[in-house]
């Protein structure tokens, strides 16, 4: 049966403050813990590596009018942000290029005429 071993607040500190600076390996040398005991601790603690920049409204309105008309690498400098942070947004947000947006109209239309062909040669069949 393993032991458990209690967190103190001195450890936590260390956590919060360093996590991030150092990799979780040296952070464990220097608690005398296991990695994977400083990460799940880190978790616990809401320590993240990296501290998530939140979306502004701002920020999502220039991406739905920048996404599409240039570069997303271009993008995500006047953003802020990386490339994949960018991408993701796009998915959350459901966007899709003016080309892409143009292609599905185009689909529409020829499903729109298909759709009324079919209903006028039904309608001949019963007449």
């Amino acid at each position: 049966m393993s032991k458990t071993y209690h967190w103190t607040d001195e450890e936590d500190s260390i956590i919060r403050n360093l996590h991030g600076t150092l990799k979780n390996r040296e952070l464990a040398e220097i608690l005398k813990r296991k990695t994977g005991a400083v990460c799940a601790r880190a978790s616990r603690l809401g320590v993240t590596k990296q501290k998530q920049k939140k979306w502004s409204n701002g920020d999502i309105s220039i991406l739905r009018e920048q996404y599409g008309r240039i570069d997303n690498d271009k993008i995500a400098i006047s953003l802020d942000r990386t490339k994949e942070a960018v991408m993701n947004r796009v998915y959350l947000l459901k966007l899709k290029t003016r080309k892409k947006i143009a292609e599905m109209d185009r689909l529409q239309v020829i499903l729109d005429g298909k759709n009324q062909e079919d209903t006028f040669s039904s309608l001949l069949i019963f007449t």
